[in-house]
């Protein structure tokens, strides 16, 4: 056939041709096959309507809807299969079959469709070793609840100053708390919403006239249980007793009953552990000395540094720098109670807020012998008895980082 007679028939035949990069990448086939034909296209020429089929490196399925399968030579990305809808399959590398993507013809030569095995593919069993987060916290939740059982039944009576000074002492950090009630006595844990202070304290069984239990825990609301408190005289007798009907708190003492809602403990914050440290030192001082360290720094600066000395005598100072003022106030080992210093430096001290050294002061005793622990930089403890009665408060108060 001559070149012109070729061009003759490309012009009344109108087929577009299609070339090899018209065809696009193997992840756009559809429409390329003859439409309304079925069947394989196998050699390169001129269809009935004129266009060109250009055979390529794969071999070409066309499917029932017109779409084709191909299956891939292995490549850079391994072996594949192209799907009716033009995504494609790729065989894992860890040699893993891929599922037949092309579609079955069964002996009555109708198509049958391959089946979704998505669904029943079976869920990956869990390692031993993995647990469900929100399970293992609920059983976190479980454990950490295992002590508090609420108190079914309590009957104490005594005298009304240990009571004040107990919630007064907690009440200075916090606003609400966990009473806890054991055959030892009466205890009570509790942190600051600011994790700056924390309090303990425990009023022993032998400070009752009356103690009848059943171990558990009580919440109660420290602002409201302190405002009753208030109403009664230090050496009235209060009478402290659950109401089983109502679960409230029945308190009654110099002819006057009040009855108190208690708290769901598990809503109140979890108390915490107190640490033990290795502090550098401490003393004992009366109650009124430490009273006076925070009323003069209180009067210069936020905050005061609380140390121990060895340079000149044995000392335990007290020292706020203000914008403009500076105060010290010094005891020398001779006007303390207790002097025992095991740091290896010549002298220590650490700054504390004074909101809430401030805070201590106001509800420790002012005729009762202090203990105060400290180290550099570190957390001090202050504790104390109350009236040297079978009552005892430790309060622990972060420092403020020396700048």
């Amino acid at each position: 056939m001559s070149e012109s007679q070729i061009a003759d028939a490309d012009e009344s035949n109108q087929g577009p041709s299609v070339s090899p990069a018209e065809i696009g990448d193997d992840d756009e086939l559809e429409g390329s096959a003859t439409e309304g034909q079925e069947g394989d296209v196998t050699n390169p020429g001129v269809s009935e309507d004129g266009s060109q089929v250009v055979e390529e490196d794969t071999s070409k399925t066309v499917e029932e809807d017109g779409s084709q399968s191909i299956e891939e030579e292995e490549g850079e990305d391994g072996p594949g299969t192209v799907e009716k809808d033009g995504s494609k399959t790729t065989e894992e590398d860890n040699g893993e079959q891929s599922e037949e993507d092309c579609s079955e013809v069964d002996d009555a030569g109708d198509v049958e469709k391959p089946s979704d095995t998505r669904g029943s593919e079976e869920e990956p069993e869990e390692s031993e070793g993995e647990t469900d987060p929100e399970n293992n916290e609920e059983s976190e939740e479980e454990d950490s609840d295992t002590s508090l059982e609420k108190c079914s039944h309590f009957e104490m009576k005594l005298e009304a100053e240990l009571i004040q000074d107990t919630v007064e002492a907690v009440g200075c950090l916090v606003d609400e708390c966990r009473i806890h009630l054991t055959t030892g006595g009466l205890e009570i844990k509790a942190v600051d919403p600011a994790n700056v202070g924390m309090v303990e304290t425990e009023l022993q069984q032998k400070s009752f006239d009356i103690y009848r239990i059943d171990e558990g825990v009580i919440g109660v609301n420290l602002d409201r249980f302190d405002e009753i408190l208030s109403m009664a005289n230090k050496d009235d007798r209060v009478r402290l007793a659950l109401d089983p009907s109502s679960g409230k708190m029945n308190i009654e003492f110099n002819g006057l009953e009040f009855t108190m809602a208690l708290i769901d403990p598990d809503s109140i914050r979890q108390e915490p552990d107190i640490p033990d440290l290795d502090l550098g030192g401490d003393v004992k001082l009366t109650s009124d000395k430490l009273h006076q360290i925070v009323k003069a720094s209180d009067m210069v600066s936020d905050h005061v540094e609380l140390g121990m000395s060895q340079r000149d005598e044995n000392t335990f100072f007290g020292i706020a720098e203000g914008d403009t003022d500076d105060v010290k106030v010094e005891y020398e080992e001779d006007n303390l109670v207790h002097f025992d210093f095991s740091s290896g430096d010549a002298s220590f001290y650490s700054i504390f807020s004074l909101e809430y050294v401030r805070e201590i002061k106001k509800v420790m005793p002012s005729d009762t012998t202090v203990t105060v622990q400290l180290g550099d930089e570190m957390p001090t403890k202050i504790s104390y008895r109350i009236n040297n009665k079978p009552i005892s408060v430790l309060f622990m108060l972060a420092p403020r980082i020396k700048s």
